[in-house]
């Protein structure tokens, strides 16, 4: 199961560090789900995988209208989904 929190502007990913300092708050909605903002809270994301989701380790999906458009990005990791939101 993924881990996902937030102590102030660092997020942490099973007790890693992401790399990101964008997000403002992330939170989890369901088995595999999170979702958060960033932008003052103006711009939302989604984060769905893992096998809590019923996926697979490594199936990853990041919804981000701001930077990608109103898509689903696949990653491999959450980790990575993470910090491609600290990288646009």
């Amino acid at each position: 199961m993924t881990t996902i929190t937030q102590k102030g502007p660092i997020t942490y990913v099973n007790n890693r560090i992401a790399l990101c300092g964008r997000i403002d708050e992330i939170s989890k909605k369901g088995n595999g789900h999170w979702t958060g903002t960033v932008g003052n809270g103006w711009y939302n994301f989604e984060l769905v995988g893992g096998r809590e989701s019923g996926g697979g380790s490594k199936e990853w999906y990041l919804r981000f209208p701001l930077g990608f458009g109103d898509q689903w990005i696949r990653y491999n990791s959450a980790k990575a989904a993470i910090e491609a939101i600290g990288k646009v």
